[in-house]
């Protein structure tokens, strides 16, 4: 299960000597886990592969069926991991670390001759905590998770070896917890390990980094009467010995349900919202062109009136200095000073006087 504390269990085996994988395929360190995921990028995407041809995501589960895989899918992921265990094979022995074997386990295990698994147990609420600060889950969301991720964990493991180890101990008491984990690996026939010196160790786990502690007053407010079992039934190591496990509570499939359901509606809001955005840039781009358009025949129209005036003021500037226009004016200047008007007639006026004054004189000669 995501935030049990996998990732210290996952580089205590690589130090004991199981082989992880090439470096460029890890998903490296953050604040989340500052000493390293050690999960391969690879794997991670043949699981959500799996988990989206259902809809599904590692938090959005409640109605994910591994028996309801299409055989398609199942070809897609063996063509994906087949190649990669293949691999791992080469350098065994081999470790696999990522929480969302816990749903897809069969899968994994067709490809592998022997398969030992460890459970790694931490505390319900601890978990929820820790996927509170990282995703924002509710506490009922993150308790709902971890229940349905163990039981069907338990459940594909019952027919493989397993170890099963406790988060706390790891943390509080790592040097004997590491011990105890390797003499049930020796058990096991795990002959090709070696057991982690103490300084070794003391270098990788560290204490500080028990975070999201939760006391047993708020586990019993948190966890249902049907959660706390489970966490009794796993802390006691009981749950490796059952034949038949219990079902998941009717309040966590509800927790999930609804979920998924919200989950389900902020992404049709999200895509909704998005395409409405598309809509209206498209719109808006519709509209600049047509502003566009609209400006350059503007622009355009604009200096063709300007060159209109501009022949129009060389025009009149060449009439202005015609024999013609200033005889004409002279003319109308006389007969509308005489006429009391203003001095400067139409042009029409100053032509029609001009030609009338012309004719006169031809008929004189």
């Amino acid at each position: 299960m995501h935030r049990s504390g996998t990732s210290a269990v996952a580089r205590i085996l690589n130090i004991m000597g199981a082989y992880f994988g090439p470096e460029e395929m890890s998903l490296g360190a953050n604040v989340e886990n500052p000493k390293g995921f050690w999960e391969r990028r690879d794997i991670r995407n043949i699981n959500d592969a799996v988990l989206n041809s259902q809809g599904a995501d590692w938090s959005h589960i409640s109605n994910f069926n591994l028996d309801e895989l299409t055989e398609e899918a199942k070809t897609e992921f063996e063509l994906a991991a087949k190649p990669i265990v293949q691999e791992l094979n080469k350098n065994s022995p081999w470790m696999l670390k990522e929480p969302r074997i816990c749903l897809l386990y069969p899968l994994w295990q067709s490809l592998v001759d022997s398969a030992l698994c460890i459970h790694v147990q931490r505390c319900p609420l601890e978990v929820a905590l820790s996927l509170k600060s990282r995703n924002g889950y509710s506490l009922s969301l993150g308790v709902a998770l971890w229940e349905k991720y163990n039981l069907l964990a338990f459940e594909y493991s019952k027919k493989s070896p397993r170890v099963l180890l406790s988060h706390q101990y790891l943390m509080t008491e790592p040097i004997a917890a590491v011990k105890q984990l390797y003499g049930d690996l020796k058990a096991f026939n795990c002959d090709d390990l070696r057991e982690p010196s103490e300084s070794e160790i003391e270098s990788f786990i560290d204490p500080n980094l028990y975070r999201n502690k939760g006391d047993d007053d708020a586990v019993k407010a948190i966890l249902n009467k049907e959660q706390l079992h489970l966490r009794d039934l796993i802390e006691s190591g009981e749950i490796m010995n059952l034949d038949k496990l219990p079902p998941l509570s009717l309040s966590a499939a509800a927790t999930l349900e609804t979920f998924d359901i919200l989950q389900d509606e902020k992404k049709k809001l999200a895509t909704k919202v998005l395409n409405d955005a598309k809509d209206l840039e498209m719109k808006c781009l519709r509209l600049q062109k047509k502003y566009n358009k609209l400006q350059n025949e503007s622009n355009k129209t604009i200096l063709k009136l300007e060159s209109l005036i501009e022949s129009a003021q060389e025009a009149a500037i060449k009439l202005t200095r015609s024999r013609r226009w200033k005889l004409g004016n002279l003319l109308s200047l006389k007969t509308t000073q005489e006429d009391g008007s203003i001095p400067y007639a139409p042009l029409s006026n100053v032509f029609r006087r001009y030609d009338n004054f012309k004719k006169k004189n031809s008929k004189n000669h």
